[in-house]
């Protein structure tokens, strides 16, 4: 089971922590995907510890204990 923890506006209609079923393969695109989240909207993702943009994270696998943070870009003033 992968756990997806989520930030900010991406709780919206999500929660604040997902589950996601394992599957051979299973990439941090693929979690967008299953999530309906455009890395787009996504400013940084940290996966097990490491951390980078969201498109050099894409393509990352995941194994079956990942734990996965998506955070959106800050704004506020």
């Amino acid at each position: 089971m992968i756990t997806v923890k989520l930030y900010a506006y991406l709780r919206d209609n999500r929660g604040k922590e997902v589950s996601i079923d394992y599957r051979e393969g299973l990439t941090i695109q693929d979690i967008a995907n299953d999530l309906k989240i455009d890395l787009a909207d996504v400013s940084i993702v940290i996966c097990d510890g490491k951390d980078d943009l969201p498109n050099r994270m894409k393509d990352v696998e995941v194994s079956e204990d990942s734990v996965v943070h998506f955070f959106p870009p800050v704004a506020g003033g």
